[in-house]
């Protein structure tokens, strides 16, 4: 109790903090903006691209009309092979009204020209800078985004969640017995409690790590814990047919406990090829008892710079027991302006065995999920930002035993270095 009392002050203490620092900052942002601009022009006479990069976006949050700094982030992402992604800020910047005739034509010769001002041999789609890390090897002065410094990100989060162990909000669930229905009460409802983070990540052009921990202030909690790493396959290891494509292989890893305590271990590949992704994997999961296999398949139906879609079909099976199922869904993200992000995903769920004979008279589960979020990330320095988001899931089952809701608001404080 002592422990929930501290968190919840702290996160109140924290966000008068940062009332008074974002109103700071909105009275220096022009001054800020001009200053990271200066810094961006010096940096790419002097060739320090990594540093340029991050102040050219650190611009765009600040000021997201900044031609100058679109143009210059434009052509720097052009030389890095992501000519979707420089393409799509000169498009912006040439469609604006605004923008002069004169101008328009300039913009129209520039987007003509990404091609030659990127490396040879990179691919243009969306996952140019990572399929690259699968091609032949370059020169020092052609080197893929892969081979390039890793950035590396530090975050310390503050949440509050109104279900944070995604709890049922049934008093009562009932079992189907020989004997007829039986209704039995359920001592665990959901409990809203603080809960607070930190994470560390290091990510490359085509690999990286991610740890995360996160405690939270509700009675019957654990400590939870994310690893994560991956990274591309040796090209040793990939046949001629292989080594001579754009696609990337590459390996993933992922260990994880659960606020519920619950735990899973999987480990495995997968492919990128275009807008596709496949990926085959073994999982282990030892509070249930439970392993097996499991086949996942993306496919990126828009990518765009503002708005990316994408649709999967999952399927996965024990090997440890008679049991399955089949998942299905969309993720969409769109990117409004400048800092700010929007997140929608719905999934549908459905197991090829029965559940449990006890209840629903042993139907097969099916669990429908929706999920959407929105963030707002704040630049407070050069290399650090304060990130806001509210999040809201909801999760329908012909069991009702498997069915939450859950609302969540969180601060984060992130520091991006190289």
């Amino acid at each position: 109790m002592l422990r929930s009392h501290v968190l919840v002050a702290f996160a109140g203490l924290a966000a008068l903090l940062c009332a008074s620092r974002l109103q700071a900052h909105e009275l220096n942002a022009p001054q800020d903006a001009a200053q990271s601009m200066e810094q961006a022009r010096e940096d790419l006479q002097r060739g320090r691209l990594d540093r340029a990069e991050l102040l050219l976006e650190r611009v765009l949050m600040l000021q997201p009309e900044n031609a100058e700094a679109r143009v210059e982030l434009a052509l720097l992402m052009a030389r890095r092979g992501q000519v979707d992604a420089a393409r799509g800020l000169l498009q912006g910047l040439r469609d604006d009204p605004r923008t002069p005739a004169e101008y328009r034509d300039r913009l129209n010769t520039l987007m003509s020209g990404l091609a030659v001002a990127s490396r040879p041999g990179t691919a243009s789609s969306g996952q140019g800078a990572r399929q690259d890390a699968a091609a032949a090897p370059l020169d020092n002065a052609q080197r893929p985004a892969a081979e390039e410094a890793p950035v590396w990100r530090a975050e310390a989060s503050l949440a509050w969640s109104s279900n944070p162990l995604a709890r049922t909000a049934l008093s009562d669930v009932t079992f189907t017995t020989p004997d007829g229905p039986v209704q039995v009460p359920l001592s665990s409802r959901p409990q809203p409690g603080a809960l607070a983070g930190l994470g560390l990540a290091r990510l490359g052009g085509s690999s990286g790590f991610e740890l995360h921990l996160q405690e939270a202030a509700v009675a019957g909690a654990q400590p939870s814990v994310r690893l994560m790493g991956w990274g591309a396959v040796p090209s040793a290891w990939m046949s001629p047919g292989m080594k001579s494509t754009t696609s990337l292989l590459q390996w993933n890893m992922q260990a994880q406990q659960g606020l519920d305590g619950s735990r899973r271990a999987m480990a495995g590949l997968s492919l990128v090829s275009g807008r596709w992704r496949g990926a085959l994997h073994h999982y282990l999961e030892p509070t249930m008892d439970d392993r097996g296999h499991l086949f996942r398949l993306d496919l990126q139906v828009v990518d765009h710079p503002k708005l990316q879609v994408a649709v999967y079909g999952e399927r996965s099976a024990s090997t440890a027991r008679d049991q399955g199922s089949v998942r299905a869904g969309w993720h969409a993200q769109w990117l409004p302006g400048a800092g700010w992000r929007a997140q929608l995903l719905w999934q549908a769920q459905h197991d090829l065995q029965g559940y449990n004979p006890l209840l629903a008279n042993g139907a097969a589960r099916r669990l429908w999920s929706v999920q959407g979020s929105v963030e707002r990330n704040v630049p407070i320095g050069a290399d650090k930002m304060l990130s806001f988001r509210a999040l809201a899931t909801q999760r329908q089952s012909n069991i009702e035993l498997f069915g939450f809701s859950e609302a969540a608001l969180q601060i984060s404080l992130v520091r991006l270095w190289r």
